[in-house]
């Protein structure tokens, strides 16, 4: 073999550890850090652990230190090397797990699910911007929306792990989360390994923002997924909650509700990488007609597949939102952006978790909060198809 067919099979190496580590980081922090909680909801409050209102703003909390975590992390990156980031972010998910496997009190409880909450953004944000730069690099910038399949596998080993573990104490399905977790996190730590030192940029050097109208389209597809961010919160933390305890479905439904969802966000990036990024617009509109399906109607096949449509649009507006990113920003912005967009869609939903919860207990029903989410979704697909126009405005008139 020459060293150029050497160097070119070392190349494709990296950039395979590369979509790995994204997807490790995903998975653990959101998959299993956010999407795996979702499942627990109805159960802890089952078996006693904590009252309904406590349950929900677990829920919440984890919101807020995804928020939180969202805040820092640039700050952070500069200041420490990405992959002792990555690491130690993934360390506190495994850790909000070991210590919240048998019942503690419900401080601690809530500590643990904001730590969770803030290591996930910091994996979502610098780990995948790290990989999206290290596939730029090698060539496989079309790869960059693969390691957010992430966000679905998560999903499907929490609704598997439901069914099997049913008539089991809660416990069994801690320790069982936890030891996906556990092997998600040796699978970063190798991965990491391999690609070495990895830094998105100079961490004392800061970017300068875009060209003025491209900076204006990124602020409004910002302010696009932020409405993402608080119109999925009733799907994405309380929906199976809402089936089982306030329509009265069984949990073996609930299971198969959240497993929807979960296969929806395998296929979403897959999906995403297919159409690109100019179609965005669809998908927001495609997911605030899938929110407002269960507003009505209470059919558990109807339930499942407003969750299947929800989880294949939600990492797929990532994936596109991230191309858009890269398009009206260019690679050397794309972490500052991609951190104000995690932030932003953060703080969307972390007022969205506090006011589902705060609505529902006060209506006493869910209903009204998934509403809600449709209708801050559909403004979220007004949003999006406003930057596009100003993108497309801004790169006629040569403005970049």
């Amino acid at each position: 073999m020459s060293s150029v067919d050497g160097s070119a099979a070392e190349l494709e190496k990296g950039n395979v550890a590369a979509v790995i580590y994204g997807w490790s980081a995903i998975f653990i922090g959101v998959g299993l850090g956010r999407f795996a909680f979702t499942p627990l909801i109805p159960v802890l409050i089952e078996a006693g652990w904590y009252d309904p209102a406590q349950a929900k703003m677990l829920g919440a909390y984890g919101l807020v230190g995804y928020l939180c975590g969202g805040v820092v992390t640039p700050f952070l990156a500069r200041q420490i090397p990405v992959r002792s980031l990555g690491i130690a972010s993934a360390l506190i998910v495994l850790a909000s797990f070991i210590f919240c496997i048998f019942p503690i009190a419900y401080p601690w409880a809530a500590l643990w699910r904001f730590l969770a909450g803030a290591a996930g953004a910091i994996l979502m944000i610098a780990c995948t911007s790290a990989a999206n730069a290290r596939l730029v690099r090698g060539g496989r910038a079309i790869w960059s929306g693969l390691p957010f399949v992430g966000v679905g596998s998560g999903a499907v080993i929490a609704a598997i792990l439901m069914p099997l573990f049913a008539d089991t104490p809660v416990e069994w399905q801690g320790l069982a989360i936890t030891v996906f977790c556990v092997l998600a996190v040796a699978i970063h730590l190798w991965t990491a390994a391999r690609l070495g030192t990895m830094e998105t940029r100079s961490r004392k050097q800061r970017v300068p923002r875009a060209a003025p109208g491209r900076h204006r389209a990124l602020l409004w597809a910002l302010l696009a997924y932020g409405c993402d961010g608080f119109g999925m919160t009733p799907h994405s933390v309380y929906l199976v909650d809402y089936a089982t305890r306030e329509v009265g479905l069984s949990n073996a439904s609930g299971a198969l509700i959240w497993a929807g969802f979960g296969v929806g966000a395998l296929l979403g990036p897959f999906l995403a990488i297919r159409i690109g990024s100019q179609r965005i617009g669809w998908a927001f509109a495609f997911k605030a007609l899938a929110i407002a399906l269960v507003v009505t109607i209470h059919d558990p096949w109807l339930f499942t597949l407003s969750s299947f449509c929800v989880g294949l649009a939600t990492p797929g507006i990532a994936v596109m939102l991230s191309g858009f990113i890269q398009a009206a920003g260019g690679a050397e912005r794309h972490i500052r952006y991609w951190a104000n967009a995690t932030t932003t869609f953060a703080f969307a939903q972390a007022i969205g978790g506090l006011a589902v919860s705060r609505v529902s207990q006060f209506a006493d029903s869910y209903q009204p909060a998934f509403a809600l989410g449709a209708a801050i979704m559909a403004f979220g697909f007004v949003a999006i198809l406003y930057a596009g126009r100003i993108l497309r405005d801004s790169t006629s008139q040569g403005s970049a």
